[in-house]
């Protein structure tokens, strides 16, 4: 006997190398036979593979797209760099015109980030 699945509409797919289906069971109304477990699939089902297929393509254009631009050794230094000068203001401190200026390359870096992330949000949402 081949495989046997049931789709999502309670619908029962023999995979039988013989050619011959199992026999039914209780609760089953019809068993198809099919050559492929594609075959087997609904095509409610199939629409919702193809969607999360789309989505994770999206949201991995995005991430290549993200480190691209910043890999993440470049972000966790611009992490580390930023708690550094929000500390200094914390505590009293005025940042000097080169610390403001890496505060400005870090939020415009940050802000591109935020772009590639809408756009794909927009994306997955046309999907």
């Amino acid at each position: 006997m081949g495989t046997v699945i049931q789709n999502a509409e309670g619908n029962v797919y023999s995979f039988a190398h013989s050619g011959k289906p199992r026999e039914l069971r209780e609760g089953e109304s019809y068993i198809y036979d099919v050559a492929t477990i594609e075959d087997a699939k609904s095509e409610a089902q199939k629409t919702a593979e193809a969607t999360a297929s789309a989505v994770k393509a999206i949201k991995v254009k995005a991430g290549a797209d993200i480190i691209a631009l910043a890999p993440e050794w470049k972000q966790r230094n611009a992490l580390a760099r930023m708690l550094e000068l929000v500390n200094k203001k914390v505590d009293g401190g005025t940042l000097t015109a080169e610390e403001d200026a890496e505060v400005a390359v870090v939020e415009s870096l940050w802000a591109t980030v935020k772009a590639i992330r809408a756009q794909s949000d927009i994306d997955e949402a046309a999907v």
